[in-house]
């Protein structure tokens, strides 16, 4: 074992050298599937973990495996890949010793095998042309769903990485049980959203609940039931952040993403319902910060229309999303300083940038007027608390 205290380059070195034997065994289970598990299955039993040795040894086994790429498109690959799922499931291991921390490590390594399937975008699930190998499937990844939340139950410890590994196996599972375990489940989300140490991976869960439900199965069902599920999550979402609750700025980014994800697939909801609920006067300058940055990600998100720049009264030209929410907020904040009578100077409105062109983001034109009131306000304020300030400042120093 190296010490991360005598030669931390070393330990950087190990770390990164073990990642990338991770990343070629999962290459090779590209064209060796077989071999690649069998091997692993083999190392995994041959070890007792009853020695300090012995359990590094095999929690490394289990970390080198997490790159393991599912077959999923054909027959014979989505056998296969039903069976190491349910040769791995966390609990049909009980050592003698320390048996928390191997489930856990096997709970990690199943969640990360298994997020590239549910993460992969539109109509992603379930795959097509398999439908004989299908029940198989969501029979193994059903069982290891319900051990797990009977596990959970009797211990909160288990939480922290049970909880990811089940929500993946509940939208890789059977279309009916999704359906309707979806929103008890997300019930369940909330209830952990209400802890400081679950908060984080309950927001990690809801996002890809949410994005999994919207990729695969709101175009299926009535837009009023669509609704219900993101007037849920956001209602949610913002309270909790109204309240204080998320601080972290991974949290931060989290929401972000919340509202990317809900326009890829219903602008409507995302403006209204996030972006300008976040922009409120009345909001915390956290939320006004989230708002600001998820209204840049949406309008250059890659997945709509180029903005104009006359949506912004600007040169008759079209220009990127960027320059033009750039272009925007200079006429906004130019607007608000000639209002504020303090003020001797004036800015001049950016002018249209080209370079961008190559970006496309939504077309968000019909929302314009209401993001130039939210933002010219937060200017105002902004100006305002500068002004007040620098005279605070002034009669200090004379």
């Amino acid at each position: 074992v190296v010490s991360q205290t005598q030669y931390p380059s070393l330990v950087d070195l190990r770390g990164l050298l073990l990642d990338l034997v991770a990343q070629l065994l999962g290459a090779l289970s590209r064209i060796r599937f077989s071999s690649v598990t069998e091997r692993f299955f083999t190392e995994l039993n041959s070890r007792r973990i009853d020695t300090n040795v012995a359990r590094s040894d095999t929690l490394s086994i289990i970390n080198g495996i997490r790159y393991l790429k599912l077959g999923v498109t054909t027959i014979g690959g989505l056998n296969a890949s039903t069976s190491f799922v349910a040769k791995a499931n966390p609990l049909n291991r009980t050592p003698p010793k320390r048996k928390t921390e191997l489930h856990h490590a096997l709970c990690n390594m199943l969640s990360s095998i298994l997020a590239p399937l549910a993460d992969g975008g539109k109509s992603c699930w379930p795959p097509l042309g398999v439908e004989p190998a299908l029940t198989l499937w969501y029979d193994a990844v059903s069982q290891i769903r319900g051990q797990l939340m009977h596990c959970m139950e009797k211990q909160s410890k288990h939480i922290i990485v049970g909880c990811p590994l089940v929500t993946l196996l509940l939208c890789l599972g059977d279309p009916n049980v999704f359906n309707s375990n979806f929103g008890p489940h997300m019930e369940h989300l909330y209830k952990l959203l209400r802890e400081k140490n679950h908060r984080s991976m309950a927001l990690d869960c809801l996002h890809r609940g949410v994005r999994f439900y919207l990729n695969v199965y709101a175009d299926h069902h009535p837009k009023n039931r669509v609704w219900d599920y993101l007037h849920s999550v956001t209602s949610q979402l913002l309270a909790f952040l109204k309240k204080g609750s998320l601080i972290q700025d991974i949290q931060h980014d989290k929401l972000v993403e919340f509202c990317v994800t809900i326009a890829e697939s219903n602008l409507d909801f995302s403006m209204n319902h996030m972006i300008l609920e976040l922009l409120r006067a009345d909001s915390l300058s956290e939320a006004k910060v989230i708002g600001l940055r998820a209204l840049l990600a949406v309008v250059i998100s890659p997945s709509g229309r180029r903005v104009s720049s006359d949506m912004f009264h600007g040169d008759d030209v079209h220009f990127s999303a960027t320059a033009s929410l750039r272009g925007s907020i200079a006429s906004l904040w130019s607007s608000s300083v000639s209002a504020s009578p303090r003020n001797s100077y004036s800015m001049q409105s950016a002018s249209p940038v080209s370079s961008d062109a190559g970006i496309t983001g939504h077309d968000i034109s019909q929302y314009i007027p209401k993001v130039k009131h939210a933002i010219g306000f937060i200017l105002k304020v902004c100006h305002n608390t500068y002004w007040n300030a620098w005279l605070t400042s002034s009669k200090t120093m004379t």
